[in-house]
C-alpha cells in the first residue's frame, strides 16, 4: 500500500510555510527551503550533529536561515551542557535534565515536579555553574535547611575546582557573619547559596538585589506559612507597587470581574513585557496550594504543578462533527493514526455506547480492546496493547476511569480521541442528590445571581461545605453520600455537614424553578443548556478530566517527556469555546 503523507499547513520549522508530513518526520523544513535533492542528501546523514550542520550550512548559503537558526543555537548550547554536565560528573544528564537546561535558555520560568531521585539538586548545582560561567548570571539557590546549604555548597565548589572554573560561590555556611556580609552587601558573588530561614528572617540584607536566575529547592517547605512568593518575585526584579497590582488583577479574575480593556489591566501587561529573571521551583509532588501561588500564573506564565497537569506536552485539536457523521470521521482518523490510540466516549454516553463502538471497529477489522469497570480481564487488555497486539483502547472519558488514571504507557499511546468534550451533564428539571453536581451547580448561580447578600451567603455555604469535605476519608464520603441520597441521618461532624448540603440543596433546587434564573444559566459563557426527553440539562465542560484523560499521550518517562495529539470531536460550539477558556486557564 502507498504511504500517506499529510499537508500540514503553518508548521514548516524554518520559515513557518506549509509542509509535508514525511519531512516534519525527517525534522526537514519546507520544499521552499530544502530542495528534493537536498533532502535527498541530508536523510542519508546518520550522526545528528552532522545533519544539523549541514541543514544550517544549507539554508544560511541559500538565505533561507530564519526560525532554525534560533533552533540551532539552542542545539549547539545544549550540546555544550551536556559535555560539561559528564566533564563535572562522569556521567550524561537525563533527557528530562536537558529539557530544563533548554527552558531556562528560552529565559522562560518552571516548576521541576519529579520524584525524588530524578536529579533535581544536582541539576540545579551543574546548570548553575554553567550558567554563571557562560553568561556571568548572578544566581540564587534557596534550600531547605542548613544541612542542605552546606551540601551544596561543598558541592559546587567540588565541581568547579574539578573543570577549574574561577567562580565565586557564597554561602554563610563557609565564613564569619561579618565577612559574608560584607560580600553580600557588595554582590561579591555570583552564585548565593542560602537557606529558607536566612531569606525568612535576613531577607532585608538581599531585598535590594536582583538575580537573573532564582532556584528554590523542595518549594513545599519553601512556602509553607511564609510570603516567600513574594520574596521569590521581588528578588527576580519585580517592584512592590508591581506585586500589588498583580494581586488586585488576580482577585478581579477569580471574582470574574476583570474587565481585559480596561487600564488597569493594559498596565498589568507593560508589567509583565519588562524583562526579568526566571524562577525554577523544585519540588517532588507539585502539591502546593493557595491563592499567593497564582501569582507566579500572573506574572511570570507558569503554573507551580499539580496532580493533573505537571507534565504536559500534548497537541489540543478538535473536528466538529454531526452524531451521524461521527463514526465514518472516527474510520478517517484511524486510517491515518493507525497505532497507539486510546477513544474516550462521553460520560453521558456510558458503558453501552462505548461497546457499540466498540463492535463497530470490530467489524471493520481493527484490534481494539475494550475497558471499563465491569470488565474482569482489564489488565490483559492493557497487556495486550503495550505489546502491540491490540492497536486501539476504548474507554469511558469518567474523571475516576480505568484509562483516565489507570494507565501509564509514554512508549505506546500517541493519540487521543475524544467522541464528545468531556461534559459534566446535570438534570436541573429534576435535580439529582449528587453532592458533586449539587456544587458544581452552585458555583454557576453564584455566577449569575442578582442579589448580592443571596450570592455572598450562598458562597460562604459552598466554600463551608468544600472545607470541611476535604477533611473526610473516603469512607466517611460514602456514608454522607448514601445519607444525602436516601435521606438517612447522621450523628457529629458528619450530621452536621449533611445538613449543610441538604440546605444547599433547598437553595438550589428552589433556584433553578425560577424561568429566570434559567434564563441567566443559558446565558453563562461556560454553560450548554439541552432538552432531552421533556428534561432540561446542564451541560459543563469537565476540564479536569480533559486534561488528566488527554495527558495519558504525554508521560515522563526515561526518554524525557513524550508528545501526544488529542482530537475532541464537537457538536457544541458553546461547550467548545468553554473548554478552550479553561485549558488557557489551567495549563497557562
Amino acid at each position: 500500500m502507498e504511504d500517506i503523507y499529510l499537508k500540514i499547513k503553518n508548521l514548516c520549522p524554518n520559515c513557518g510555510g506549509n509542509i509535508s508530513s514525511h519531512r516534519l518526520v525527517n525534522s526537514l523544513p519546507c520544499e521552499l527551503d530544502v530542495s528534493s535533492d537536498e533532502e535527498s542528501d541530508l536523510t542519508k546523514i546518520k550522526e545528528k550533529d552532522v545533519f544539523y550542520d549541514n541543514l544550517y550550512s544549507i539554508l544560511k548559503n541559500k538565505g533561507r536561515l530564519m526560525k532554525f537558526e534560533e533552533y540551532y543555537k539552542l542545539y549547539q548550547e545544549t550540546k555544550s551542557f551536556y559535555d560539561f554536565f559528564i566533564s563535572v560528573l562522569g556521567s550524561e544528564p537525563w533527557s528530562i535534565q536537558l529539557m530544563w537546561f533548554k527552558r531556562i535558555l528560552k529565559r522562560k520560568s518552571f516548576s521541576i515536579v519529579a520524584p525524588t531521585g530524578v536529579g533535581k539538586s544536582t541539576f540545579i548545582s551543574v546548570a548553575s555553574l554553567y550558567l554563571a560561567n557562560k553568561y556571568n548570571y548572578k544566581i540564587l539557590i534557596v534550600l531547605p535547611t542548613r544541612i542542605l546549604v552546606k551540601q551544596t555548597y561543598d558541592n559546587l565548589v567540588k565541581f568547579s575546582k574539578k573543570v577549574n572554573l574561577n567562580i565565586r560561590i557564597l554561602s554563610k555556611v563557609n565564613m564569619k557573619k561579618l565577612e559574608f556580609e560584607e560580600k553580600l552587601l557588595k554582590r561579591d558573588y555570583d552564585i548565593l547559596v542560602i537557606s529558607n530561614q536566612f531569606l525568612s528572617k535576613s531577607f532585608d540584607k538581599i531585598k535590594s538585589q536582583e538575580f537573573d536566575i532564582v532556584f528554590v529547592d523542595d518549594v513545599d517547605a519553601f512556602f509553607k506559612g511564609s510570603k516567600n512568593i513574594e520574596k521569590t518575585l521581588q528578588l527576580l526584579g519585580y517592584k512592590e507597587e508591581e506585586i500589588r497590582l498583580a494581586k488586585e488583577i488576580l482577585d478581579l479574575k477569580l471574582a470574574g470581574k476583570l474587565d481585559f480593556n480596561s487600564n488597569i489591566y493594559k498596565e498589568f501587561l507593560k508589567i509583565k513585557e519588562k524583562k526579568r529573571g526566571i524562577l525554577i521551583l523544585s519540588s517532588a509532588t507539585g502539591s502546593l496550594r493557595g491563592k499567593r501561588t497564582l501569582l507566579y500564573r500572573e506574572l511570570l506564565s507558569f503554573s507551580v504543578g499539580s496532580s493533573s497537569s505537571k507534565l504536559r506536552n500534548i497537541i489540543d485539536a478538535y473536528v466538529k462533527v454531526k452524531d451521524e457523521e461521527e463514526l465514518n470521521v472516527l474510520l478517517k482518523i484511524l486510517n491515518i493514526l493507525k497505532d497507539g490510540i486510546i477513544i474516550f466516549v462521553p460520560k453521558n454516553k456510558g458503558i453501552e455506547y462505548a461497546e457499540y463502538v466498540y463492535n463497530f471497529l470490530i467489524d471493520k477489522g481493527y484490534k481494539v480492546g475494550l475497558v471499563h469497570s465491569n470488565i474482569k480481564e482489564v489488565s490483559d487488555i492493557i497487556q495486550n496493547f503495550a505489546e502491540k497486539n491490540i492497536n486501539i483502547l476504548i474507554g469511558i472519558a469518567h474523571p475516576y476511569g480505568i484509562l483516565v488514571r489507570g494507565i501509564d504507557l509514554p512508549t505506546r499511546i500517541k493519540y487521543v480521541i475524544f467522541l464528545g468534550i468531556p461534559t459534566i451533564k446535570i438534570n436541573i428539571s429534576n435535580l439529582e442528590k449528587d453532592i458533586s453536581d449539587l456544587l458544581t451547580l452552585s458555583k454557576l448561580l453564584i455566577d449569575i445571581l442578582d442579589n448580592e447578600y443571596e450570592k455572598s451567603n450562598l458562597r460562604k455555604l459552598v466554600n463551608n461545605i468544600n472545607k470541611n469535605l476535604k477533611k473526610l476519608s473516603s469512607e466517611a464520603m460514602i456514608l454522607i453520600s448514601d445519607a444525602f441520597v436516601n435521606n438517612k441521618e447522621l450523628d457529629g461532624f458528619s450530621g452536621y455537614l449533611l445538613k449543610m448540603i441538604r440546605d444547599l440543596y433547598n437553595i438550589v433546587s428552589q433556584k433553578i424553578k425560577d424561568t429566570y434564573i434559567l434564563e441567566k444559566l443559558n446565558n453563562h459563557p461556560d454553560v450548554s443548556i439541552k432538552i432531552e426527553n421533556g428534561h432540561i440539562y446542564a451541560n459543563v465542560v469537565d476540564v479536569k478530566t480533559y486534561i488528566q484523560a488527554s495527558g495519558r499521550a504525554s508521560r515522563l518517562y526515561a526518554g524525557g517527556i513524550s508528545k501526544g495529539l488529542s482530537i475532541v470531536f464537537v457538536d457544541d460550539e458553546k461547550l467548545l469555546k468553554s473548554l478552550d477558556s479553561k485549558l488557557r486557564w489551567f495549563l497557562s
